[in-house]
């Protein structure tokens, strides 16, 4: 076999291979539990914040958007925690019909398996048990005996990788000591397609606006301290949307619904190579980062793009796909940009999280000014659009 293999079927591991697929670059996915090519009932507990530039990678794919249940925010308001100073992002003053799309991660990827069924990539629902590697061949060996051979292996399958570890790449981790509590709230007053981000005791309390009938709908994420969310997240429903209220902006009324409630660790994460022989990283497999910004996919989709990139320049000038200078190349133009955001995301959760009235007032004061500075504010946004 001469195709790409990639292992994981999450949205950077379907999104890489729907577009090799499309430059009729040959590609097999490796992934034990598929998503599902439908989907019903509520909605997921997991959603994911896409900038205007992960849309336009992911509308080069079959993809039926109007099909897709997301919402396109246009406004970003960020407060400190007693909403004295504020921080406003609007798509309008940019020039931009909106600044990013909101969608649940299970909508997302039943979207792109349905493109990956139009494109007629392979699935292979098995998981991977060992690799080997030969002059110029990566060894793929699965749990049904089969075994593929491929030029590259793109691992894809997520933070606690099974194959990155196959590979022997070491993984520095950073460990918050938070996780983040997930829910969906209804409020009495709709969102008016705006993501809303408070600093609670520097710890950020995100409600990200859902696609719905009356507006009223909104992903819940809070970072807390592992301990703290997981005991609220235990609470009795009306206890826990009391705790809640008090915290929540005033203009979106009263909470009328609360749906389940769940939590995940907090940890960053980074490679310290995103190569091997034969073999690239991408996505949550080369690296994680604190969720106060939503940056998480966006930085896999920039892989994937970056990749698809190296890989049809390396077929332009007759390179092998595996070749070491095509992967040098993807990984001197990704890793130094993911370790810079990373940092950043780390720097701002520590200044938040600091328990100093006097840094609390100066970072107030931050954000006040920074609002009424339109070229930087503008320019912040572009950055984080891209």
């Amino acid at each position: 076999m001469n195709d790409i293999v990639v292992v994981g079927g999450g949205s950077a591991g379907m999104t890489l291979a729907g577009l090799l697929a499309n430059q009729d670059i040959g590609v097999v996915l490796v992934e034990p539990k598929p998503a599902a090519a439908d989907i019903t009932g509520t909605y997921d507990l997991r959603t994911v914040a896409l900038t205007p530039a992960s849309m336009h990678l992911l509308k080069g794919l079959p993809m039926d958007w109007d099909s897709l249940r997301h919402e396109l925010y246009r406004r970003m308001r960020v407060e400190d925690a007693d909403a004295s100073s504020h921080l406003t992002f609007d798509a309008r003053e940019l020039g931009e019909p909106y600044l990013g799309c909101l969608v649940e991660s299970k909508v997302l990827n039943a979207g792109l398996r349905r493109a990956l069924q139009s494109l007629r990539v392979p699935i292979l629902e098995q998981s991977v048990t060992t690799l080997g590697l030969t002059e110029g061949q990566r060894h793929v060996h699965l749990d049904q005996g089969h075994v593929l051979q491929t030029p590259l292996l793109v691992a894809a399958d997520g933070a606690l990788s099974r194959v990155r570890q196959h590979l022997g790449l070491a993984v520095a981790e950073h460990d918050y000591r938070q996780s983040a509590l997930v829910s969906v709230v209804q409020f009495a007053v709709g969102h008016a397609h705006t993501a809303w981000q408070r600093f609670d005791q520097g710890y950020p309390l995100a409600l990200l606006p859902l696609a719905s009938p009356g507006s009223g709908f909104c992903s819940l994420v809070w970072s807390l301290p592992t301990e703290t969310a997981e005991a609220w997240s235990q609470e009795p429903e009306e206890i826990f949307a009391a705790r809640l209220q008090t915290v929540c902006p005033p203009e979106r009324g009263c909470i009328v619904s609360l749906g389940a409630r769940a939590t995940y660790p907090l940890v960053a994460r980074h490679a310290a190579s995103y190569v091997a022989p034969q073999a690239v990283l991408v996505g949550d497999t080369a690296h994680t980062i604190h969720p106060l910004a939503g940056q998480g996919l966006n930085l896999g989709l920039s892989d994937v793009r970056v990749l698809v990139e190296e890989l049809v320049r390396a077929r332009e000038r007759g390179l092998a796909f595996g070749h070491a200078s095509v992967l040098a190349r993807y990984q001197r133009r990704r890793r130094g940009d993911n370790q810079s955001t990373q940092h950043a995301m780390s720097w701002l959760q520590r200044a938040f999280a600091a328990q100093s009235p006097a840094w609390r007032v100066i970072l107030g004061e931050g954000l006040s000014l920074l609002d009424q500075q339109p070229l930087l504010k503008g320019w912040l946004a572009r950055q984080a659009m891209r």
